[in-house]
Order: C-alpha cells, then structure tokens, then sequence
C-alpha cells in the first residue's frame, strides 16, 4: 500500500550518495553503476515527478504510454524528457536536469518569523534552473499538513496561530505525508525573526 511505498522511499533515500549524475558520458564505461544511485535515486526521481506532477492518472498514463511508444527502441533520457514534457503540457526539463545530471539536490531556501499571532514563512526553490518547480510537505505545530508549491520565485505563506513547523522529506523520514509532497531535497534557512 501507499504507506509502505512512502516508507521505502524514505528508507531507500539513506542509501543515494551522489557521488556522480545519474546520466554521464554515453559510449563509455561510466561510473553511474558502481552505486545504487541509478536505482534508488531513479526511483527518487520518479516519484518526485509523480508528486510534482500530483496526478496519478497522468502520471501512471505517461509511464504506460512511454513503454507502448517506445517499444522495441532503444531510449535515452532526453527521449524520456521530451516525452513527459509533451505529454504533459508542462516543462519539466529544469527538474530532470537537477536529479539527472546534476549531484546537487534542490535547495529550499525560506525564512520564516512570527508577528501578530502568524507564522510568516517565505521559500523559493534555489540551486537549480528558472523554471524549476516541485512541491514540498510541511507540517504545523505537529498536526497540519500542508502540500505547498515553490517554484524559484520567492513565495510566502501565512499560517495563523502557527508555533513551530517542519519539512517532511526524503531527508528527514518519513513524517505522514499523504497528499504527493513528499520529495527529495535539501533546506537552507536564510533568516528567522
């Protein structure tokens, strides 16, 4: 079930080094196997494209419609890209160049302050292209959950009566995210009041 998949996630996500992109030199003998990255942060990957994507009747259709289209044929990255940016309407290229060629992770750079009974925090999406976007968890004062949408544009976000928050993500196990927001990167916190 949904629980078990998203525990596994979590638990799989210890087990990404990063050492090298998951997409390197074609023709050659690279290095993106002597690891589990190419399988468990290609599994990372694809889930966050479903949670980014956050419908699974899309997400599920384009996994099935790639395979028919392409069977038969030998495929690469940029193959799956472009298909899951026409299929989906959406520009995705800013995501898989990040999970795919990159070691680095998103970062999520917020602040964050309270004043007048709210809890003020601002976030955006950085270390990765224009264009990026993804969703992230955050759970308040230990009960809410919330799925929030960044992209690399600063956003805030007002919660009254909030007293303390955290990210639920790959990073810090799993944390009972069941609304698609349960991603893979990392936070910066630029500034608390």
């Amino acid at each position: 079930g949904k629980e078990e998949y998203l525990h596994e996630l979590s638990e799989n996500s210890s087990y990404i080094f990063n050492v090298w992109p998951l997409v390197q030199n074609r023709d050659v003998n690279e290095n993106t196997f002597a690891g589990q990255d190419v399988y468990n942060k290609g599994a990372i990957v694809l889930h966050n494209l479903r949670c980014t994507m956050n419908n699974d009747t899309l997400f599920f259709n384009l996994i099935r419609d790639f395979c028919i289209n392409n069977q038969y044929r030998t495929v690469n990255s940029e193959d799956f890209t472009s298909f899951v940016n026409r299929y989906s309407g959406s520009d995705y290229t800013p995501f898989f160049n990040i999970f795919l060629y990159s070691t680095n992770l998103p970062v999520l750079s917020y602040s964050y302050e309270k004043a007048e009974g709210e809890l003020i925090i601002t976030y955006r999406w950085t270390g990765v292209e224009d264009g990026f976007f993804m969703p992230f968890g955050i759970r308040i004062n230990g009960v809410e959950s919330l799925r929030v949408e960044a992209t690399t544009v600063s956003q805030e976000i007002r919660i009254p009566e909030g007293s303390y928050f955290y990210f639920h993500n790959l990073w810090n196990g799993y944390a009972g995210s069941r609304d698609n927001s349960f991603t893979y990167f990392v936070t910066n916190c630029t500034n608390y009041k």
